[in-house]
């Protein structure tokens, strides 16, 4: 027992100085029932270790000299991710990090006997959102499409279908996120306890993957059938979350039924590893690695606390672009539309009237590197109130621009008001309408220029739907365009800046 206790207390020392990878998992846990089944892999994982004690017992600790290295650069890349608050990068990165420590302190034939175990541990990082807007495009695409050959006359647009007995919604619940994550994790812990062979574990993983974006489709083809067949009585409600989950229940039992009757004799046999005929490392080397892995972990910390400590405090009104052409404005009425940005340190906006119609413009400013005040943020959405609809999404090419080429537009309805809305975000003077580079944006710009980043996003809106919002929108980029690209973050007056909107 005396030989592991180093070990342990090093882990433990990772696990406190790294906590608040631990914390954001957890509170990600907590908070969507997504990633529910993360509370379950550190408990799995501990008892498939358990499982291979006598297996560790007989294995030498043999250390690999250079794995605190690479601890320590994990650890920096893991303090790049913290501050630009990518968090699914920074729980990889500490997932990484705790195999290295593993491989540093027991060596490698230790670190091949646990293998599935440590990669299990992936499972736990929160992770998969990104795929949601594709897994909803494809659940109704193949509803829409299997309600055609049912017969059943159905019209679309965007996320929301319509038939004769009443309208529906694909919306973020409906994509399968769930079912796919609960099904790939389980999935893989089953081929990983039940079959021997290496191809035989990968090919049910990928089976475990397939099968539940197929079968939710099918379930939400199944729900809208039997609303449409019992008139809107049955499966409208929250009865049709039950149903969904127990139409997985039953998916999950076939998949773990039909992989049973494909494991063999060798299978069942007890998987042993060979003892391994070698020395454990003497306590001379010991002392010189556990300071070794000491300042690996500390190093990237103390960079953290660096970088924090030196961040600004103050972060400054936006200012809005004079009024161009035929343009009045900045002016002070709102519109009745209104985004919704919760960790803007401060925003502003105003509203621009034309002959051809109104726009309103918004910018809201962020704190970099300052948690739950990040730019790019789950929280941060388009619409406050909560019966306002995206319609449609989608990225808008905008034709010999030469300021801002794409942007993001968004069809935003509530009952019979919409909006068609244009928004980007900046880095300084780079733009940008992906999530994901907007986070390598500010990856750079860390790397490159410390804490000199300033942060928004710009959003534009016109009343309406079609070509006449998207021309208002264009004439006013248009004219405006690259003077709002200054006055965003401009120090000072300037000539084509103005402080604030004006009133009538």
């Amino acid at each position: 027992m005396v030989k592991w206790m180093p070990g342990f207390l090093l882990l433990l020392l990772f696990a406190v100085i790294y906590r608040s990878s631990l914390i954001s998992m957890w509170r990600t846990w907590g908070e969507s029932e997504t990633y529910a089944h993360g509370y379950l892999i550190f408990p799995i994982v501990a008892f498939l270790i358990w499982r291979k004690r006598h297996v560790l017992q007989r294995t030498p600790h043999l250390p690999v000299a250079l794995a605190p290295v690479a601890l320590g650069g994990l650890g920096l890349l893991w303090v790049v991710g913290h501050l630009a608050h990518v968090q699914v990068v920074e729980q990889f990165l500490f997932i990484g990090m705790l195999l290295t420590l593993v491989l540093a302190l027991y060596g490698l034939p230790f670190f091949k006997v646990i293998l599935f175990p440590l990669f299990y541990l992936g499972f736990a990082v929160p992770m998969g959102e990104v795929f949601v807007p594709a897994l909803m495009e494809f659940t109704a695409d193949f509803t829409v499409a299997a309600l055609s050959l049912s017969g059943i006359p159905v019209y679309r647009d965007g996320m929301f279908f319509t038939i004769p007995s009443g309208d529906f919604e694909v919306a973020w619940a409906c994509s399968g996120i769930r079912y796919l994550m609960a099904s790939f994790s389980l999935g893989t812990l089953y081929a990983y306890l039940s079959y021997r062979s290496f191809k035989k574990q990968v090919l049910f993983g990928v089976v475990s993957l397939v099968v539940p974006i197929i079968a939710n489709a099918v379930r939400a083809y199944g729900i809208v059938i039997i609303a449409h067949l019992s008139n809107m009585k049955y499966a409208v409600g929250a009865d049709h979350l039950v149903y969904g989950w127990l139409f997985f229940g039953i998916i999950m039992f076939l998949l773990f039924y039909i992989g049973g009757r494909f494991r063999s004799a060798e299978d069942f046999e007890e998987d042993t590893h060979e003892s391994i005929s070698a020395e454990s490392t003497g306590p001379t080397t010991s002392i010189v690695l556990y300071a070794a892995i000491i300042v690996a972990l500390a190093v990237p910390q103390a960079v953290l606390m660096g970088t924090l400590n030196a961040a600004s405090s103050e972060i400054e009104l936006s200012q809005l672009p004079v009024a161009a052409g035929e343009w009045r404005g900045p002016l002070a009425e709102k519109s009745y539309f209104e985004p919704e940005l919760k960790t803007a340190e401060n925003h502003v906006t105003a509203r621009y009237a034309h002959t051809d119609g109104d726009i309103q413009l918004w910018v809201y400013r962020f704190r970099p590197f300052t948690d739950g005040k990040e730019m790019i943020n789950e929280t941060n959405r388009l619409v406050r109130r909560r019966n306002w609809r995206t319609v449609d999404q989608r990225k808008l090419e905008r034709a010999n621009a030469t300021y801002l080429p794409v942007v993001n537009e968004s069809l935003m309805r509530q009952n019979f008001t919409e909006y068609l809305v244009w928004h980007w975000y900046q880095l300084n003077d780079e733009t940008t309408t992906s999530k994901i580079g907007g986070k390598l944006l500010e990856m750079q710009e860390w790397l490159t220029n410390g804490l000199r980043l300033n942060e928004a996003i710009v959003i534009v809106a016109a009343p309406g739907r079609g070509e006449e919002s998207r021309a208002l929108l264009e004439l006013f980029m248009r004219a405006h365009g690259e003077q709002l690209n200054t006055c965003v973050f401009a120090q000072g007056e300037q000539d084509f800046c103005h402080t604030g909107p004006q009133f009538e």
